[in-house]
């Protein structure tokens, strides 16, 4: 365990945290405890794994994290693995049928939803995904029972990671949706055009 103040984030990391995500993790943390420590380089010193850990046990209010120590022979090493740690849970891809049944089973037994990272409204809007709304639908429901506070979302669109007010980007997807006939890579290159990026 080390003391919070203790902690040095590296200032190179590409990553953000949005709010609801820190505000998520720190629920789960609240509930079930710390499942992985906080990563630091014996090289720099700097967080390698754990840039959101952090964060959330900031607006806990935690005295002391748990951590654990890594050697890296170059910065560049050090870099590589702090560039993956954030990449590579972005290349899954969620089986959303499996999720839902997953998520269905655990709230019977009594699971609260915040430690999976779910609200209660999201929970909502995958029941109406999986049990075959249109994308559209989905989208018109979240719009109209956003979670309190809510007031953007992040569209995904390749390497891109945009923040958008809600009811623009539900717009955006039906209009875009609608004119491509749901080709994903024609979506993204519609969507990318209307953001100016590439």
């Amino acid at each position: 365990m080390l003391a919070v103040g203790l902690l040095v984030e590296n200032p190179r990391n590409p990553n953000r945290h949005p709010l609801a995500q820190i505000e998520a993790l720190a629920k789960v943390i609240q509930k079930t405890g710390w499942r992985s420590p906080i990563v630091i380089s014996t090289r720099s010193g700097f967080i390698v794994k754990g840039h959101g850990r952090l964060e959330a046990a900031r607006r806990l209010a935690v005295a002391e994290v748990p951590v654990e120590y890594q050697a890296y022979a170059t910065e560049a090493e050090e870099w590589s693995d702090m560039i993956a740690d954030n990449r590579i849970g972005e290349l899954a891809e969620m089986d959303f049928a499996a999720l839902h049944g997953l998520l269905s089973e655990a709230t019977a037994t009594g699971l609260d939803l915040a430690t999976a990272g779910f609200t209660d409204s999201a929970f909502k809007e995958l029941e109406k995904l999986v049990n075959g709304a249109s994308p559209s639908a989905v989208a018109d429901a979240s719009a109209q029972a956003p979670d309190a506070g809510v007031t953007s979302e992040r569209l995904v669109l390749g390497k891109y990671k945009v923040d958008v007010p809600m009811a623009r980007a539900n717009d955006w997807l039906r209009d875009i949706y609608a004119r491509v006939n749901n080709d994903e890579m024609l979506v993204i290159a519609e969507a990318k055009n209307r953001l100016g990026l590439e």
